[in-house]
């Protein structure tokens, strides 16, 4: 079903009726020059319960007083869902919800900006978000509570590759659940990067974060409370592990932080492979089921670990984005591939745990030999 790109229609909600299969899903697009416009103040797409297999592309879908894609908040899960190469804007709640009866939903080359609320409240499992710009996201002060680029709040999450920033009073990812992988994207101009406070009833697994570029943060790179949040409302000590490697983190403030995991009890955290480097004020707080080495810590002024293999040097990188170490780095070949639940490989492909020569680098960005 295509609409005429560069048209307006906003007399309803798109609302479909039937499903697709794995095969052969149904897909709703634009076509002639520019994209169809979708926007009606109840929100641009809501999917029903049960519908399946459905791809939208190539829109662009906004409301004046909806969330503008969502799926429904009762009744059975919407699954197999595609959202690519669309516009996802100006609206004083979330540019998309998902429910947690949904799964296997597909979030890639978007551009969402100018939310109220967070860019995107992911709370489907097996979720996928990939290659989208989220911008300019949490402006609605009437919304008391933290608002985030992603708020990922589903079990096994795929979040790579994302260019976010601009996010106010929240983290440009907060997880929620274990089995997240947040891995390549870059997060900046805003105060926090990634946030773990865990909710996940299951309370074991692995959250990974790595080969993540941020720059210009001015909160932390990198917070992790130590308790579950469960909906009955008990609280307990959290044990999802978590793994935060080969991240480069260019901070912004006196008072920013690189890594915070000092509430953490019962959970392991690895923090290994990385560079922290700008101006900030903590270093590292740690716990006793913690792990920190291989790490470049440069520029703090308080709790400054020294873990086997750590640097303090200026890592000396090109500007954002790209932070790129020079020639002749210390930090080139100075990581450690001994971490637990990664698996790093001598391939030199450029792919995320991969590397050339001895060993990793420390950061985001492998050189070239």
């Amino acid at each position: 079903m295509l609409f005429q790109g560069g048209a307006s229609f906003g007399d309803s909600v798109l609302m479909p009726s039937v499903s697709g299969s794995a095969t052969a899903p149904i897909s709703f697009g634009s076509y002639g020059p520019g994209q169809a416009q979708i926007s009606n103040a109840e929100g641009a797409v809501w999917l029903p319960p049960g519908e399946h297999d459905l791809t939208f592309e190539n829109l662009d879908l906004s409301s004046s007083g909806a969330i503008v894609f969502a799926s429904s908040s009762s009744g059975a899960g919407v699954s197999g869902i595609t959202l690519e190469n669309s516009v996802v804007h100006d609206s004083p709640y979330a540019g998309l919800e998902s429910q947690p009866q949904d799964s296997n939903w597909t979030i890639q080359g978007n551009t969402f900006r100018h939310t109220g609320d967070s860019g995107l409240l992911v709370m489907g499992s097996q979720t996928t978000i990939t290659g989208n710009t989220i911008t300019d996201t949490g402006w609605n002060a009437s919304l008391s509570y933290g608002k985030h680029g992603i708020y990922a709040k589903g079990p096994n999450m795929t979040i790579t590759n994302n260019n976010i920033s601009d996010q106010t009073n929240g983290s440009a990812i907060s997880i929620r659940y274990a089995g997240a992988r947040v891995i390549g994207n870059q997060l900046h101009d805003t105060a926090y990067g990634v946030s773990f406070f865990p909710q996940d009833p299951s309370n074991s697994g692995l959250d990974v974060i790595a080969y993540n570029r941020m720059w210009n943060i001015s909160g932390f790179a990198f917070y992790y409370a130590g308790t579950t949040d469960l909906a009955s409302g008990a609280n307990q000590p959290s044990g999802i592990d978590a793994v935060f490697a080969s991240n480069t983190a260019e901070l912004s403030s006196p008072s920013a932080e690189g890594v915070d995991v000092s509430e953490i009890s019962a959970a392991h955290v690895w923090v290994a492979n990385n560079v922290f480097t700008g101006t900030y004020g903590s270093a590292y707080q740690g716990c006793s089921t913690c792990a920190e080495n291989n790490n470049d810590w440069y520029g703090a002024t308080t709790n400054i670990p020294s873990g086997a293999g750590d640097l303090y040097v200026d890592p000396a990188l090109s500007a954002a984005p790209a932070l790129t170490l020079p020639a002749g780095s210390p930090l080139a070949h100075a990581g450690t591939t001994n971490i637990p639940n990664l698996t790093y490989t001598s391939t030199c492909t450029g792919l995320p745990f991969a590397y050339c020569g001895s060993a990793p680098e420390i950061g985001a960005v492998a050189l070239a030999g």
